[in-house]
């Protein structure tokens, strides 16, 4: 939670120097991978089986990020915005970070239990 008010930050440092007003959108995409996890969670049939599948939800929305931070980066980079790509590095590297967590509980016991179960 504190990694992502951290983010947040960042983003309006960003929105403020770059002069922008941000909409607060609602993203459709990260709104249907959130309704998917929801509806997995109604579904498993167990513990073992549910967890196996947040964390593949979870991956899914990490991995949303980390293609949107990096075209980001990619584009401060190119307009030659140098202090704004390092800032949203920063937010991209995070998202690795928590991706490969989540790869480690998915390749660990998690996801052995869930076939064991299934």
């Amino acid at each position: 939670m504190e990694e992502t008010k951290e983010q947040k930050n960042r983003l309006e440092i960003i929105c403020s120097t770059m002069h922008i007003t941000p909409s607060g959108e609602i993203c459709k995409t990260m709104k249907g991978l959130i309704k998917e996890a929801e509806s997995f969670i109604e579904e498993a049939e167990d513990d073992e089986i549910m967890d196996a599948g947040l964390i593949a939800g979870a991956q899914r929305v990490e991995h949303y990020e980390i293609s949107g931070y990096g075209t980001a980066v990619r584009y401060a980079k190119e307009l030659g915005h140098r202090d704004i790509a390092k800032k949203l590095q920063v937010t991209l590297d995070e998202e690795y970070d928590a991706g490969n967590k989540l790869d480690e509980l998915a390749e660990g016991r998690l996801n052995r239990k869930a076939i064991d179960q299934a």
